[in-house]
């Protein structure tokens, strides 16, 4: 009876559950440890995005010194040349800030596509891996 037929199709079912059951916990590993990489990157890059936001406040900062400091320096006295000199420096510094400002926006900016991207795969994962634990 180790022959009959019907035995052989039983055999091959449970093989197949058996390694489709093995398939789906390798599919699961492998989409949770892609979560689980993809949190990181979102962790990494949201520290990169506090670095951007602190440098944007110090430039507005920086950008409203120079600002005052040329208002203050251009009310005082006569103009002469070495005041003059110094509203000129003071005015590369404010051009300085205000370049530095708009790089620290973009790369933010860049930053913050960069996490929404991450966080939209980090989901689909998610969902994926949750769809194949729930066939089990």
């Amino acid at each position: 009876m180790d022959n009959c037929p019907s035995s052989n199709n039983s055999t091959n079912g449970r093989e197949l559950l058996v390694a489709a059951s093995a398939a789906q916990e390798t599919a699961i590993h492998v989409a949770t440890t892609i979560i689980q990489q993809q949190q990181e990157v979102v962790a990494r890059l949201s520290r990169y995005r506090s670095y951007y936001e602190m440098e944007i406040a110090r430039q507005n900062e920086r950008m409203a010194d120079i600002e005052r400091a040329m208002k203050t320096f251009g009310q005082q006295g006569e103009a002469s040349d070495s005041k003059q000199r110094a509203l000129k420096v003071l005015a590369a510094s404010l051009d300085d800030a205000r370049k530095t400002l708009f790089d620290a926006r973009l790369a933010k900016a860049r930053l913050e596509l960069e996490i929404s991207h991450w966080v939209t795969h980090a989901t689909g994962a998610a969902a994926a891996a949750g769809a194949n634990g729930t066939n089990k």
